[in-house]
């Protein structure tokens, strides 16, 4: 979807088709403001008119802070007027709670609406009439309600704008002209020597890139937590949100920012839509400039799945909370994590945790399905989820896991000894190895960062990368390589033949392959000072596929 489609499209939860239900729930909200409002008249009343008002003093006294005996003097503490400003600005901001607007607002725009109604907090009795907010009533409720739906296509481009113009004027990185796929936004990590107030126009940017991608919860999402997180993290480049943003914080409380060229077009575009005289639709649609490299051009096309941001914030608050393992019957100590349940999270967001728990090696108690056990401590795993977003997609990355009769049956013939190095160089989630010692002497290299977050947790020495680029020189050679390469699109073959490059004089190549690998002349071909040989096939090796299987061995000659 680009993003004059979704300008064209807005959806603020008050649709065509929603509408009627969105206006019932405005109506809803007028009838209990006026009642509210009756009992405000009532309890005053009564206060005031049976003269209890003379004695409420005495409770004022006994508490006995002096600084509470003019804020609750009883005329101040029950005046009507200050009651009913109190009460029309609840009921205006439950108002665009139930239209669903207020989370579509530009941070300006939303600023503004909440700066005003809170004005009349600092008024005397003098100043008070100037400020009050505006009465609500059927009519002031409905008319606002109808407005605020009608300048929601309006909303987006203003996000959108806002952004724009919070860019930092200071740095030449930011163009006048519109943007680019690097910008800096100044005030916007915490520190306690500044205010960090841009900090919510990043947050609307994520917002507007969520909306324009179709990640569900986009329009709810909040940083504050992200940034405490990126505290960890000042002068290193950290993909987030999927990898749609890098961010690189700084103590400054400067932040870099980079997208890829097709997000910066679509952001001009809206620019373009805003501000048609000053940004041509053909400067905002890239001009036929390259593609940003920050989306590394790859010989395969390597999918993510986005998470629900209410997904990746449950992992965010694991992951903050953390737990200490604990021993169970006498076997090693576990990390213990519950599922959300479903009195605060819908079923598909508890579906998608135990779904996640599981790819990352989580195993569900046989007597508590809703608690999950790990054998490694997980939380930077939970951690990378929050912040990054994203599963590996299986097709495109070809993670299946190896059935345990194939992996044992793999590690026997790689006969690993305690003095041997060892690499996998396409790891996923350390399947294959994980019954290895899992110290430094074990390398995984792995693409996906999710995957190369866990291998890191469980404690092997990882490489987050692709390994057809990676050297020798740069990683090593080994005494054992295990593998079980990507197979589509005869990856399995580059990935094969690039290995042996990383096998010690004496070591050995252990891989599962498809198959069809004694058949290929790449494999039966190697060359001089190898020996190769393939073990029986085993059919359906991998959990939810048919795909039968070899396991080769490559000896290197000393």
């Amino acid at each position: 979807m680009t993003a004059l489609m979704l300008i064209d499209d807005y959806k603020t939860g008050c649709t065509h088709y929603e509408g009627f239900g969105c206006i019932n729930d405005v109506h809803a909200l007028i009838e209990e403001h006026a009642t509210s409002k009756k009992q405000i008249i009532e309890l005053h009343s009564k206060v005031m008119g049976s003269r209890l008002g003379d004695v409420f003093s005495y409770f004022v006294s006994a508490a006995g802070q002096n600084s509470l005996h003019e804020t609750l003097r009883v005329e101040r503490f029950f005046d009507p007027e200050r009651a009913m400003c109190a009460l029309d600005q609840d009921y205006w901001n439950r108002l665009i709670d139930v239209i669903n607007v207020k989370n579509f607002m530009p941070a300006e725009k939303r600023n503004e609406w909440f700066d005003s109604l809170n004005e009349w907090r600092k008024a005397d009795r003098y100043s008070l009439a100037s400020v009050k907010p505006v009465p609500f009533n059927r009519e002031t409720a409905l008319s606002t309600a109808k407005s605020l739906l009608d300048e929601r296509k309006d909303f987006f481009s203003e996000m959108v704008d806002g952004v724009f113009k919070n860019l930092s004027p200071h740095h030449y990185t930011n163009k006048s002209e519109g943007f680019s796929v690097r910008m800096i936004v100044d005030k916007a990590m915490p520190s306690v020597n500044s205010n960090y107030d841009k900090q919510e126009y990043i947050n609307d940017l994520r917002k507007i890139i969520g909306l324009l991608f179709n990640r569900e919860g986009a329009e709810n999402v909040t940083s504050h937590q992200l940034f405490n997180d990126l505290q960890k993290y000042y002068g290193e480049w950290v993909s987030i949100d999927g990898d749609s943003i890098a961010l690189k914080p700084h103590k400054s409380g400067t932040v870099h920012v980079q997208v890829s060229q097709e997000i910066a077009d679509a952001l001009n575009v809206v620019l373009a839509y805003r501000y048609p005289n000053v940004i041509p639709m053909k400067k905002a649609r890239g001009n036929g400039r390259q593609k940003n490299t920050f989306s590394s051009d790859r010989t395969y096309s390597l999918l993510s799945e986005p998470l629900p941001f209410t997904v990746s914030d449950y992992f965010g608050e694991m992951a903050r909370k953390g737990v200490k393992p604990k021993t169970h019957d006498g076997m090693p100590p576990r990390y213990e994590y519950s599922l959300p349940g479903t009195y605060l999270h819908s079923q598909s967001t508890n579906d998608d945790v135990a779904r996640i728990y599981t790819m990352v090696g989580g195993v569900s108690k046989e007597d508590n399905a809703m608690t999950y056990l790990f054998d490694y401590d997980p939380a930077p795993v939970f951690e990378h989820l929050f912040i990054n977003g994203t599963l590996p997609d299986q097709k495109s990355h070809q993670f299946y896991p190896t059935k345990n009769d194939i992996r044992k049956t793999a590690l026997d013939m790689a006969e690993v000894q305690g003095h041997h190095t060892v690499i996998d160089p396409s790891a996923g989630f350390g399947d294959l190895i994980d019954s290895l010692p899992r110290n430094a002497a074990t390398t995984a290299i792995e693409i996906h960062s999710l995957a190369a977050a866990v291998l890191r947790a469980k404690g092997f020495n990882t490489i987050h990368g692709d390994f057809l680029t990676q050297h020798p020189a740069s990683v090593g050679l080994f005494d054992r390589v295990i593998m079980n390469p990507p197979y589509s699109e005869g990856r399995w073959v580059k990935h094969v033949t690039h290995a042996l490059n990383f096998i010690k004089p004496g070591g050995k190549l252990v891989a599962v392959l498809p198959a069809s690998a004694p058949q290929s002349t790449s494999m039966t071909n190697i060359g001089g000072g190898y020996d190769v040989s393939f073990s029986k096939e085993y059919p359906q090796a991998f959990e939810g596929t048919f795909v039968n299987v070899v396991i080769m061995v490559v000896d290197r000659h000393e």
